[in-house]
């Protein structure tokens, strides 16, 4: 890790430091919105149809934050859309109804969707190492992000409401701290117009980059997400749900998650970004992920149960670092249209698991669990596939 530092340029380190705090504060939430949802005495379908909201508002406008980051800077379009999602996520908080949660939700998405394209943007405009410095970036984010767990669920103990407050208030800070840490290294006087906020006019003029090896290479990306979001979202409400776990429980469980993801990516992602071909590797990574889900749904004690799934997260945290490694590999002159379209169809995958977790969960609790194993067996297929193409691209 010390070597990844010392190699690491200043722009590069004060955007790592906002990854940090941001990959903190961003889950401040996720382990009291279960109690948050069971407080109101709302549907359990909610868990699912909430994020679900988020990941689709994400998923539409993921190619204009591109654009945006683009145009105007990542750092100008990070600072906007933090203070954005922080006041989004406060209204979220202080919501008692259904359809004022999916509102709060649908407009936060629409802001975070930002965040990952204008951290991928600026890492590609002002890296020379733009691999290993989001390799770096996601190994960041997926262990910091466990720990945001915990503070939150520890914060919900004292008052579910509470959470959301101090996460409204962090996020508005971190976007201020934007503003003081980092710098554009271009600017733009290009105006906005009407169509710059049609997603599917930016999805048409993504087009021009959608080779058979591109194609491959999203599905992978969609279905990855699907599967992972559809566990992660039943996984939270199920230990609520099945086993009364307060949000306290969820946070010390990820907490441990963290730890595990750290020694994964630390160990193992980062040593099979350097010494393999990651085209080839994922298939390997998707195949030991398709074993681990097919043990939990087989799984009914509580303790075996814990132990598998989170040696599940750790591994499933290689794939973020591998899949951000790849992308420097997909046309490197559109870097902000790859960017935008990577986190679009993500978000996709996002949007299908998190609607089907909560729908499908009515039906059984581990019905979620079983569509994930699927997910990630097609991943395993269609990373064959994709390596057969990176062969014959080679060739």
């Amino acid at each position: 890790m010390r070597g990844f530092y010392m190699l690491m340029n200043r722009k590069i380190l004060r955007l790592n430091i906002i990854v940090f705090l941001y990959s903190l504060v961003a889950n401040l939430a996720h382990p009291v919105t279960p109690t948050f949802i069971k407080m109101l005495g709302l549907h359990d379908y909610m868990f699912g149809l909430a994020f679900g909201m988020m990941s689709l508002a994400n998923f539409l406008f993921s190619p204009f934050w591109g654009k945006m980051a683009e145009r105007f800077g990542p750092a100008r379009i990070l600072t906007v859309t933090l203070l954005g999602y922080g006041a989004m996520q406060f209204f979220f908080g202080m919501s008692s109804k259904e359809w004022q949660i999916c509102l709060a939700r649908l407009c936060g998405g629409f802001f975070i969707g930002a965040v990952s394209v204008s951290e991928i943007v600026f890492i590609l405009k002002n890296s020379e190492q733009s691999g290993k410095d989001l390799a770096v970036m996601t190994m960041i984010n997926s262990v910091v992000s466990q720990f945001g767990f915990l503070i939150g669920g520890f914060i919900g103990t004292i008052g579910v409401r509470l959470t959301f407050i101090v996460q409204a208030v962090s996020l508005a800070s971190i976007g201020g701290l934007v503003l003081l840490l980092l710098r554009d290294s271009e600017t733009s006087t290009v105006n906005v117009t009407a169509s710059d906020f049609n997603p599917f006019a930016d999805f048409a003029e993504s087009r021009d980059i959608l080779s058979r090896y591109m194609i491959l290479f999203l599905a992978i990306v969609s279905l990855s997400s699907l599967g992972a979001t559809c566990y992660e979202q039943c996984f939270n409400y199920y230990l609520t749900d099945r086993f009364s776990f307060p949000s306290s429980y969820n946070g010390v469980i990820k907490a441990m998650i963290g730890f595990v993801s750290l020694l994964t990516n630390y160990f193992i992602a980062m040593k099979l970004i350097r010494r393999t071909n990651t085209d080839r590797t994922i298939v390997w990574v998707y195949a030991v992920l398709t074993l681990m889900l097919l043990g939990v749904i087989l799984i009914g004690s509580l303790y075996p149960f814990l132990i598998v799934n989170i040696l599940f997260f750790g591994v499933n945290s290689v794939v973020a670092t591998i899949l951000h490694d790849m992308i420097v590999k997909h046309e490197p002159e559109q870097a902000a249209k790859v960017a935008g379209l990577y986190n679009s169809v993500r978000m996709l995958g996002s949007v299908i698991g998190s609607f089907a977790a909560g729908f499908i969960y009515e039906l059984s609790p581990k019905a979620a669990f079983v569509l994930s194993a699927a997910a990630m067996s097609a991943c395993m297929i269609i990373s064959y596939l994709h390596r057969k193409e990176s062969d014959s691209r080679e060739r």
